[in-house]
């Protein structure tokens, strides 16, 4: 279960936050204003048992101004093009952070570990999508950090997914834009339609074949 802190309720739960936000900083690499996280709502699971913390920050940013790829962009910024590209009725759109924290479990079984990943997953997408009608989100983007063997669970468990690329072998991030309302993806028109390459704007299935990608040198 999760436990949903939403900005008015952020002096309750000062450790609860600090908490994730210093996991956000140790796997991410990333953190917040302070003026930036008291806009932030956040997502929290733990089991102390068996040292399990997770969760997700979920922050609105501005839709870019310009979808045009420059070749001096970074690799954040080209994110943040690709993931406004599919926000055709907003001035701004919602990203979720997750990171999943399981401590040494010497008991756990390979099976029990997978289930546990499942379960997460399934879970946090119904606070996703509870979320999102509160909020009226067609669409959620998120980067979470998780092993290549486990990208599969992803996919699984969320359903109309678009997974998001930078052609850069140092990310070791899944990124992409959860259709929150199942509806397809419809990309923008942009000025430069040969830099953007997608295989499928439709619903992902499990074998995560959906997909946007910017390819650096083209």
């Amino acid at each position: 279960m999760f436990k949903i802190i939403q900005p008015r309720k952020h002096h309750y739960e000062r450790a609860t936050i600090g908490a994730l936000s210093d996991l956000l900083k140790i796997y991410h690499d990333f953190s917040l204003f302070p003026q930036e996280e008291k806009k932030a709502t956040f997502m929290v699971t733990q089991d102390e048992k068996r040292g399990i913390y997770g969760g997700a920050l979920l922050k609105s940013e501005k839709v870019s101004s310009t979808l045009d790829f420059e070749p001096n962009d970074t690799d954040e910024t080209l994110l943040k093009k690709m993931f406004s590209a599919f926000q055709p009725k907003a001035k701004e759109y919602w990203r979720a952070r997750v990171c999943l924290c399981i401590g040494e479990e010497p008991n756990m079984s390979i099976h029990e570990l997978k289930e546990l990943y499942e379960n997460f997953y399934q879970a946090l997408y119904r606070e996703f999508i509870k979320f999102g009608e509160k909020k009226n989100i067609e669409y959620l983007t998120f980067t979470l950090k998780t092993s290549v063997h486990l990208h599969g669970l992803v996919y699984k468990n969320w359903p109309y997914l678009l997974r998001v690329t930078v052609s850069d072998p140092s990310d070791k991030f899944l990124h992409g834009i959860l259709s929150l309302k199942g509806n397809k993806f419809k990309p923008r028109r942009t000025r430069k339609p040969s830099l953007v390459s997608h295989s499928s704007t439709g619903a992902n299935d499990s074998s995560g074949d959906s997909s946007l990608s910017k390819r650096r040198g083209s």
